[in-house]
């Protein structure tokens, strides 16, 4: 019996020994499959950096057009901000003498000018000034939206 028990022993060590190294197996297998899947992974993200580098250099490209583009539309020559149809304080107006600016900047000249006329009796309130060569205009109520508007200066 002695031998008997010897063999069934040895039996179970052989199946237990079968049974360890299919295990060792089954997980070098997943262990591979996980490194080949880490290294996708790995080579899927170096992609989207890539990527993504390149649309940040093509947004910083864009943008430094776009500010060239900004700088080259016209502007109010009192206050530089681009004249825009959108926005009534920064639509164009001409002056009488061809000259332009903004209608913000053309009401404050005026309201400082009605300003300086209520300390100083001299200066008259019915006259408009041009910021650029002094010519003044006379108005019988001066203000911007009554100006003629330049559209060209809006469009571009």
């Amino acid at each position: 019996m002695s031998q008997a028990n010897n063999n069934a022993s040895r039996r179970n060590l052989i199946a237990r020994i079968n049974t360890i190294s299919r295990t060792n197996a089954d997980l070098r297998r997943q262990l591979s499959r996980e490194k080949i899947g880490r290294n996708a992974a790995q080579l899927g993200l170096e992609a989207v950096r890539s990527l993504l580098r390149k649309k940040k250099d093509q947004l910083q490209q864009l943008q430094t057009e776009r500010n060239a583009i900004q700088d080259q539309r016209p502007q109010c020559g009192i206050c530089h901000e681009p004249y825009c149809s959108n926005t009534d304080d920064k639509k164009a107006r001409i002056y009488p003498c061809g000259h332009s600016a903004c209608t913000w900047c053309i009401n404050q000249i005026i309201n400082t000018r009605n300003e300086e006329a209520t300390r100083d009796r001299r200066i008259k309130r019915n006259m408009l000034q041009c910021p650029h060569c002094r010519e003044e205009t006379k108005m019988t109520q001066p203000e911007a939206k009554k100006m003629i508007r330049n559209f060209a200066l809006e469009q571009q």
